[in-house]
């Protein structure tokens, strides 16, 4: 395993040190990941399914790699029910670790302003 040799602590790996395992050739570590995203992907896909949302926005330190992107995307074309001509469209952002933050705090703002407005005020 390469990432015994890449990791500061091997008890407690960062994902930085995951990911610069699978992309030095970590066997071990690339089968891993393909599942992950595999499942992944199937999520998605049920997602998209389910509520069709025209486009799925990915933000995840794993998908830093091209190959991981590439994976995710034919997994979630793969798990498809929909028998259309258009494959779902698939955004991938950059990590931003403040980001599910920032999406809470709108929601809840947006909440006390719907609220305001309705009151009239």
């Amino acid at each position: 395993l390469m990432l015994r040799e890449i990791c500061a602590n091997p008890d407690a790996p960062e994902i930085e040190e995951i990911l610069a395992a699978q992309a030095s050739g970590d066997r071990d570590i690339d089968e891993i990941i393909e599942r992950a995203v595999t499942y992944l992907g199937i999520a998605i896909a049920n997602i998209d399914n389910f509520i069709r949302p025209g486009k799925n926005l990915v933000e995840c330190k794993l998908m830093s790699l091209p190959v991981n992107r590439e994976r995710l995307v034919e997994a979630i074309n793969a798990n498809l029910y929909t028998a259309t001509e258009k494959q779902s469209e698939v955004a991938f952002i950059e990590h931003d670790e403040f980001s599910g933050a920032r999406g809470a705090a709108a929601v809840a703002i947006g909440k006390d302003l719907e609220t305001y407005v309705e009151a009239g005020e």
